[in-house]
């Protein structure tokens, strides 16, 4: 099965198999497989992948603070009964309240209270500019899972995630 590295990571810290992980539809739309207005994988594209590139080998999808294992912290043991290493190597994180990753680009963006839905006129016309080793320029619409508004469209060329 198809994992991110924060996913492998939080199973690791809290024992949990790799399978129980699920992707935050931040990272599930770095792939570009996301349908982001339902937040599902996109039938579409994943028709046009390869055979041997199925819905059974991606994982699970969900946001980012709705995981409830991840907020127990370190496991002291390992799904397989064994004990967690991280346990004893990290022992202020037993008590720590994990989260699913999100794009570093989308974490950029988050506050800047740019996007064409913000209060006031002056942030209407507003994008966030990140840059370092790449560039690029961002805006955040509020965007509930499942009420697809047709009127956001996003030109050819643009790649759209969720945060």
């Amino acid at each position: 099965q198809w994992k991110s590295i924060s996913s492998i990571c939080l199973s690791r810290w809290t024992g949990q198999r790799h399978t129980q992980i699920p992707i935050s539809y931040s990272e599930a739309s770095w792939t570009g497989l996301l349908n982001f207005g339902s937040c599902t994988w996109n039938d579409e594209v994943l028709s046009i992948l390869e055979k041997s590139c199925n819905l059974k080998l991606l994982p699970p999808l969900s946001d980012f603070d709705m995981v409830d294992d991840l907020r127990k912290g370190i496991s002291q043991q390992s799904h397989d009964g064994s004990n967690n290493i991280y346990w004893n190597r990290w022992p202020e994180l037993r008590q720590c309240q994990f989260f699913l990753g999100i794009g570093d680009g989308a974490a950029a963006n988050v506050g800047s209270k740019c996007g064409l839905l913000s209060s006031g006129d002056d942030n209407k016309r507003r994008i966030a500019v990140t840059i370092g080793t790449s560039a690029a320029a961002r805006l955040c619409l509020p965007l509930e899972i499942g009420t697809l508004n047709h009127s956001v469209v996003v030109p050819f060329g643009l790649f759209c995630y969720r945060v």
